[in-house]
């Protein structure tokens, strides 16, 4: 099925409206043309390239891992490590060296290597670290390491890289790419009655297959329909969006079925472990970005099991605002680590939120979570406790009294041989929190 094609760095067009595209006299005319050829939902142009970008902790030459000298390298991905997400603070929170397994990838090249045929390693978004010691250990640590760095989506162990790389991409994070139409713009009623006025030709017969890739045929054909082949900007959360802002009975349905979708990939990937491909992974990672932003309350169990897959499950959750805190209760109190951490980043999302206000039996979940969690015996735990109990630290002073004492003594350490992050890693986010919430 032909995608979409997606702006890169650009804004809408007008419908109808052929991306503009000059020569740039050099390679990235050869690497522009590969995102046609192998039909990748977005249009680069000459300046959307770099020769030369790197972040504090990674050279240009570790995440140029192409056929070219020239790369994509999205915003968000570079971030500084202060705004919260991004490689760098990936590493950051990891606490030592990180090696580039994969970082960008030209279309020839991603082919090659058997990514997927929408891989977020063409995007700039993504990047696979390697585990250098192949052990659950050190994947673990890179995992939870990610999830501090608000990625998006990381792959699970029984991914493409299996135990030799750990995968996280910052998909959903904004910068770097146009969307459909912003929710407060004059425009947005016209863009969902538009969006509605298309439901009528989508087919999801193949929403209940049990193969998953004629229900992943089923969703594609969905974002194609209601995204629209004329709209350049383009991203499966921008459709949920659309699909959140529909009232008629018709929308209300196919919101159920893109929950169920997800409910099923989530029991077949999460729970009962089955390998999965590349292609897969970038499946259940476009339907939970497009259930997450429904904002439909149907959606509450199939967004807490996705909880361990990432930030665009977690963001999901809190924007159910305060009835998703006893489902996300009820996921710390699995004893299930990936689970309780998503939670607890659930619940930090949920805090941080505009006009969320927790009281009586809410608050006192919330508090029971953190507290929890900042007296376990694993400091990524821990470490993931910190956000939402200095939230709750200004209102609660046994959170505030535990962080304090924490701050002075707990016991993990780890030295960073590049001097990057801080010895006792824990102390030092509690402190730094802290500051910024007095």
């Amino acid at each position: 099925m032909k995608h979409l094609k997606v702006a890169f760095l650009g804004t809408l067009c007008a419908l109808g409206a052929a991306p503009a595209w000059s020569a740039c006299g050099d390679s990235r005319d050869s690497i522009i043309r590969e995102y046609d050829t192998y039909n990748v939902s977005l249009n680069p142009t000459c300046s959307n390239f770099t020769n030369r970008r790197r972040t504090e902790y990674f050279a240009f030459s570790e995440l140029e891992t192409g056929d070219y000298s020239w790369a994509l390298l999205r915003t968000p991905f570079m971030a500084a490590k202060s705004t919260g997400y991004g490689v760098d603070k990936w590493r950051y929170e990891y606490g030592g060296p990180r090696y580039t397994n994969s970082v960008y990838r030209n279309p020839a090249r991603n082919s090659r290597v058997g990514g997927a045929s929408q891989s977020r390693h063409m995007y700039g978004d993504a990047a696979d670290l390697d585990n250098r010691s192949n052990t659950s250990s050190e994947w673990n640590n890179m995992y939870y390491a990610a999830g501090r760095a608000h990625a998006d989506w990381r792959e699970p162990s029984n991914g493409p890289c299996g135990y030799a790389c750990n995968h996280a991409d910052w998909r959903s994070h904004s910068g770097g790419y146009a969307t459909l139409v912003a929710q407060r713009s004059p425009m947005w009623p016209a863009a969902v009655a538009a969006a509605q006025a298309k439901l009528a030709s989508v087919d999801l017969s193949l929403a209940n297959s049990v193969d998953w890739s004629q229900r992943a045929a089923a969703l594609n054909q969905l974002l194609d329909v209601v995204g629209g082949p004329e709209t350049l900007g383009f991203r499966a959360g921008d459709v949920g969006d659309l699909l959140s802002g529909m009232t008629s009975p018709e929308a209300l349905q196919v919101r159920a079925i893109l929950i169920d979708m997800l409910a099923q990939e989530n029991r077949e990937v999460l729970e009962e472990q089955q390998p999965i491909s590349e292609e897969r992974s970038e499946y259940h990672a476009a339907l939970t970005g497009l259930v997450a932003n429904l904002r439909d309350g149907r959606a509450l169990g199939a967004l807490v099991a996705a909880l361990p897959t990432g930030y665009m499950a977690q963001r999901g959750v809190a924007l159910l605002g305060n009835v998703a805190v006893p489902a996300l209760a009820q996921a710390f109190g699995t004893g299930v680590e990936p689970m309780q951490a998503g939670a607890l980043h659930a619940l930090e999302a949920l805090l941080g939120g505009a006009d969320v206000t927790l009281s009586g039996p809410n608050r006192r979940a919330a508090v029971a979570m953190v507290l929890a969690a900042l007296s376990s015996d694993s400091f990524n735990l821990r470490l993931a406790a910190v956000p939402a109990a200095a939230s709750l630290a200004r209102v609660e002073a046994r959170v505030a009294a535990t962080m304090r004492e924490l701050a002075e003594t707990d016991p993990h350490h780890n030295l960073d041989p590049e001097g990057v992050s801080p010895v006792f890693p824990v102390r030092a986010a509690i402190h730094q929190a802290l500051a910024a919430v007095n």
